[in-house]
């Protein structure tokens, strides 16, 4: 009850003047279930000024590093985005979506040719992803954790003062 009390003033907030492009931000926290360590993935997408579409989940396995499990949150943020892009095209506008990640070795993993040992096990997420890249259908930027908008979805939101 507390929780409604305080947040009964937030709301989404829809802007024409903001570019109505979609953009996408991914984020996990690797191994943040205490019990089964397993990592939550999560995204969100905008669109002039506000939230369209955003998910929560806790992956299927225990990712090895950081750097699996923010791979593993791209790899669920592009499916969505291509989706979007999809109803996009159907609707006769097309925009290329960017999507935002806070994990440079997730980025550079995505972005660069060959494997190596250390990452045959995201092999074939790792396929799909670098595919969707080469192919433009989607962007991808790298996004300091700071500015990251979905940290919400797995980070305590810090209190807000309020002014006297």
């Amino acid at each position: 009850m507390r929780y409604l009390k305080g947040t009964k003033e937030y709301k989404l907030e829809y802007n024409k003047t903001i570019t109505p492009e979609i953009c996408g931000y991914t984020d996990a926290d690797w191994g943040g279930d205490p019990v089964t360590r397993k990592s939550t993935t999560e995204y969100v997408f905008t669109m002039a000024g506000g939230s369209v579409s955003w998910n929560v989940k806790r992956q299927a396995s225990v990712a090895f590093s950081s750097c699996e499990a923010e791979f593993v949150a791209l790899s669920r943020t592009i499916r969505e985005a291509l989706w979007w892009k999809q109803l996009l095209k159907e609707i006769d506008t097309q925009h290329m979506i960017q999507i935002f990640c806070d994990n440079q070795s997730a980025i550079c993993l995505a972005q660069n040719e060959g494997n190596s040992p250390k990452t045959k096990h995201v092999a074939i997420r790792y396929c799909f992803v670098k595919d969707t890249l080469d192919n433009g259908d989607v962007e991808l930027q790298y996004i300091p954790s700071d500015q990251q908008p979905d940290d919400g979805f797995t980070k305590v939101l810090p209190r807000q003062t309020k002014d006297l």
